[in-house]
């Protein structure tokens, strides 16, 4: 139906006016869409209306269920990084917890993020690409912070270690950055 072919009443809408610019009106013969006619049009209108009202219904139930499972510390959704699991509905530290200390205590010993992945693997038999290590050591569920929310997990690493991470890997990316830019 009309519901599949537009995403929302306003991209519906929009059609209808290229439509209307045109013209061009047009009869569904598997649903009743009409719009030649004035009571087909209003058909249509209120079809649209219920389908946006059941959406945002929707919407809030599921806001509603997130917000309160974010109010228990529970996880929600999304993968989970190095370091941590789902236990009993909690997001907890798992068998791969230390890999995530030693990430982040490499990097803070002024190690290179690029060797970091060669050094974890052979550490500990863990293997991760240098752009999923970057993505770790930007992800504040390390020091127990998961949508916005702080304790809402254990933490892993220590805050001033985290902090000085992110520090290292903002002021060594700037540093390139003006590299690059001169000739």
């Amino acid at each position: 139906g009309v519901q599949d072919v537009c995403s929302s009443d306003l991209d519906y809408y929009k059609v209808q006016e290229i439509l209307d610019s045109q013209g061009v009106g047009w009869e569904c013969s598997q649903d009743m869409y009409d719009t030649t006619t004035a009571s087909g049009r209003l058909h249509l209108h209120i079809r649209l209306a219920i389908a946006e009202d059941e959406s945002d219904r929707t919407g809030e139930r599921i806001r509603y269920v997130f917000n309160r499972k974010r109010n228990r510390h529970e996880a929600l959704t999304g993968r989970l990084p190095v370091g941590y699991k789902v236990e009993n509905k909690k997001i907890v530290p798992d068998e791969n917890a230390d890999v995530a200390r030693f990430m982040f205590q490499y990097i803070h010993d002024g190690n290179s993020a690029y060797s970091a992945p060669k050094v974890i693997f052979e550490k500990f038999g863990y293997s991760m690409s240098y752009q999923q290590l970057r993505n770790a050591l930007f992800n504040r569920i390390y020091i127990g912070e998961r949508h916005g929310v702080p304790g809402f997990c254990p933490d892993i690493v220590p805050e001033d270690i985290f902090n000085r991470v992110q520090d290292m890997i903002h002021s060594r990316g700037h540093h390139r950055a003006a590299q690059e830019t001169r000739i």
